[in-house]
C-alpha cells in the first residue's frame, strides 16, 4: 500500500512539475558529490509509466500483487523480498555508477505473484482471460531478451533485481524441476 500510495503521488507531482522526475532518480554521482540523499530512497517510488491510464492500471496491479503476496507471506516476509531488492538495486547502482529505477524490481514482485498464483486471471483489455502464469513467461522472455541484446548496465539491474526472487523462489522451482524429471522418466519406462 505504501509503495502504491507513494507512486501514485510522485505521479500527480510529476505531472504537475514536468522534468522534475529526474531528481529522484538514483544516481551515485547525485549522491555523493551533491549531497542528495534523498535519491537512495525516493527512486523506489518512481512510477515507470507516464500517461495517467497505463500508470493508474501499474499501480492497480501492483497493489492486486502486493497485498497477496503480503496476505499470502506475512509482512515481514513480503518487506524483506521488496527491502532485499532495493537493497541490491542500490549496491549495484553505485558499483557500477548507473542511474537505477524500480521497475525491474517491481517486476519481481508480479514474478512472485505469478509463481505463488499461477492462475489467477487477468482480463487483458477487460475481454480476454489470461492466467497470469502465461504472462510471467512473457516476462521471463522479455527478461531474458533484455539480458541477452541489452547493455550491461540492464543486465546488472535484471540480475540484481531478481536476486530477491531466486532467494525466495529457487528452492521449489528446483523442487518441481525434479519432479518433473521423475515423471517423465517414469512415463518413458
Amino acid at each position: 500500500l505504501y509503495i502504491v500510495a507513494a507512486q501514485g503521488l510522485l505521479f500527480i507531482w510529476g505531472m504537475m512539475n514536468p522534468g522534475q522526475m529526474g531528481r529522484l532518480m538514483l544516481s551515485p554521482y547525485a549522491v555523493l558529490e551533491k549531497g542528495e540523499f534523498w535519491r537512495v530512497l525516493t527512486f523506489l517510488f518512481v512510477p515507470p509509466t507516464r500517461g495517467p491510464i497505463l500508470t493508474f492500471f501499474y499501480l492497480y496491479l501492483l497493489y492486486i500483487y502486493g497485498t497477496a503476496l503480503e496476505t499470502e507471506w506475512g509482512s515481514f516476509s513480503f518487506s524483506l523480498f521488496y527491502y532485499i531488492g532495493a537493497l541490491g538495486t542500490i549496491a549495484a547502482s553505485f558499483l557500477f555508477i548507473n542511474l537505477a529505477g524500480a521497475f525491474f524490481l517491481n517486476l519481481t514482485i508480479f514474478l512472485a505473484f505469478s509463481a505463488v498464483y499461477p492462475n489467477f486471471v487477468i482480463h487483458l483489455f477487460f475481454i480476454l482471460p489470461v492466467k497470469v502464469k502465461w504472462l510471467a513467461w512473457a516476462v521471463w522472455g522479455y527478461l531474458l531478451f533484455s539480458i541477452v541484446s541489452g547493455p550491461a548496465a540492464v543486465r546488472i539491474a535484471i540480475a540484481v533485481a531478481l536476486l530477491n526472487y531466486i532467494l525466495f523462489f529457487a528452492k521449489a522451482h528446483y523442487g518441481n524441476a525434479q519432479e518433473t524429471v521423475a515423471r517423465w522418466k517414469h512415463r518413458y519406462r
